[in-house]
């Protein structure tokens, strides 16, 4: 693992996301991207039948804002121990968060991006829940999504729910293959069976052979789990493990195809406070 991008707004649950990203970062030896975006201020904008003053920006504001972020950022740093890990920044200004994850210096070589999924600060409120599903739709990287902070040397288990069918799968999880071995954690192969969406036990078991063959994965139990319906499945089944990430390989899909499919991954992100990771395939 070579760059981890960490969207901060200096929010409780982005400082948390920042944690745990130096964690990994001392265990990898990857580099830190913090991210941030904002809104300029101006100052001057004003219209009337007979005169128009164009909008400018308030320079004063400007400059304590970025004095503000940068000494947010020093404070972070010192406060993770993260002197002596390569950092850094990328700040934005009137852009959304979809433009920034589309800018080529967030995307090349990024290995994961960790994010708080909500948070406000006097600086600006970034991680409302639409803005992390936004992230999780259309960053191309690998999305661990934080609600708290917690130790990554305490998490035991990582479950991976897949429907197993075709190597989109198997490439989705070779992407994390680093993370979940620097994780050293035990790998929960889980396929939920619904009743809209059944398939015979033979049937599911060939698909999970196939991807464990395929990946070459190590220490993981295969899991064939019944439930009502995917989110359910696997909200319950993740319970059963307290220390534990639920990971799962989204479609990625945009615009109307996203109204039509749904996300299970977005919703797992509001409904589970469990950190939940999701890769595109």
């Amino acid at each position: 693992m070579k760059k981890i991008v960490v969207p901060i707004d200096f929010s409780e649950s982005s400082k948390n996301a920042v944690a745990v990203a130096a964690q990994i970062a001392k265990a990898t030896g990857a580099e830190i991207v913090f991210a941030h975006w904002y809104n300029r201020a101006y100052v001057g904008s004003f219209s009337s039948m007979t005169t128009q003053v164009s909008a400018v920006i308030d320079n004063k504001q400007e400059e304590a804002y970025k004095t503000e972020f940068n000494q947010g950022i020093k404070e972070l740093v010192k406060e993770n121990g993260l002197e002596n890990v390569k950092v850094k920044i990328h700040l934005y200004y009137d852009k959304s968060v979809v433009d920034v994850f589309s800018t080529k210096e967030i995307n090349e070589g990024t290995d994961l991006i960790i994010m708080g999924t909500a948070g406000a600060s006097n600086m600006k409120e970034l991680f409302v829940g639409s803005n992390t599903q936004k992230v999780v739709r259309y960053a191309e990287a690998p999305v661990l999504a934080i609600k708290e902070k917690f130790d990554i040397t305490s998490v035991n288990d990582l479950i991976f729910a897949s429907d197993f069918k075709d190597e989109k799968c198997e490439n989705a999880f070779k992407k994390i293959h680093d993370l979940v071995k620097a994780m050293n954690v035990k790998t929960h192969l889980l396929k939920v069976i619904t009743p809209t969406y059944f398939e015979d036990s033979d049937t599911s078991d060939a698909k999970v052979s196939k991807f464990i063959q395929n990946t070459g994965i190590q220490n993981y139990v295969s899991v064939v789990y019944n439930n009502f319906s995917p989110e359910e499945g696997i909200s319950d089944y993740s319970k059963k493990f307290e220390n534990s990430v639920v990971c799962m390989a989204t479609n990625g899909f945009k615009g109307f195809a996203h109204l039509m499919s749904g996300s299970i991954s977005e919703d797992l992100v509001n409904r589970l406070n469990k950190p939940i990771l999701t890769v595109k395939m």
